[in-house]
């Protein structure tokens, strides 16, 4: 029986030569604090450009890139660009 694929060291090789590049967050445009928690809203993750759940690879470097926790979770598993959500109401 395999286990999680995001355990191997494949995968958290990938997640460090990311978060190496030190890249702002995908949604947003602001920067990642790499010091902070992984389970703070604005903490690092790994975002995949095709998810997961629509076929895209858990390995490859050009289906990842950076984006905070927060903007990562909001995403979910759409797919193409998402216009950025405004304070205000017109």
């Amino acid at each position: 029986m395999a286990g999680n694929p995001r355990n191997g060291r494949p995968y958290r090789r990938l997640v460090a030569a990311v978060k190496a590049l030190g890249d702002p967050c995908a949604r947003c445009g602001h920067n990642i604090d790499p010091g902070l928690d992984p389970r703070h809203p604005l903490s690092f993750t790994l975002d995949h450009v095709v998810p997961l759940s629509r076929g895209g690879n858990l390995l490859d470097p050009a289906n990842a890139r950076s984006m905070h926790r927060r903007c990562n979770s909001a995403r979910g598993n759409r797919v193409g660009p998402q216009p950025l959500k405004t304070t205000r109401r017109w």
